[in-house]
């Protein structure tokens, strides 16, 4: 993930949403040094949402990070990825069921991707020899 001027320290949850506009656009949490603390002191970060946005997920186009009254974005929620997420059916056996299905669905959409002539695999045929 490409860095913004003020360097990442640990980057992490990203949440990628692809949106109408064509591009795919990634939050996650960035920490950076907290800079009203002391040089010495190296865990004292600040968390932030961070986001970037690509066509092809490989190369990233860093944007500015959201901004909040709040020094902390940890929790940032994405309409988009709230209104097409399925809604959670607050019991175990139902979510098994659930992820169940949709695990089915995406492999019958990866199916023809699996379905390719296989290759016919030349036989070797033994060399024979009459003799006189």
């Amino acid at each position: 993930m490409p860095e913004t001027r003020d360097p990442d320290i640990n980057v992490y949850d990203i949440r990628v949403v692809w949106h109408e506009d064509g591009w795919i656009y990634g939050l996650f949490c960035t920490e950076r040094k907290d800079p009203k603390t002391p040089l010495w002191d190296t865990p004292s970060a600040v968390a932030q949402c961070g986001i970037a946005r690509t066509k092809d997920l490989k190369n990233w186009e860093p944007l500015p990070d959201l901004k909040a009254k709040s020094p902390q974005q940890r929790n940032v929620v994405l309409l988009d990825y709230v209104l097409r997420t399925p809604e959670d059916p607050l019991r175990a056996y139902a979510c098994v069921q659930q992820r169940y299905s949709l695990i089915e669905k995406n492999l019958k959409l990866m199916g023809s991707l699996r379905k390719r002539p296989a290759k016919k695999k030349r036989s070797r045929r033994k060399a024979t020899f009459e003799s006189d």
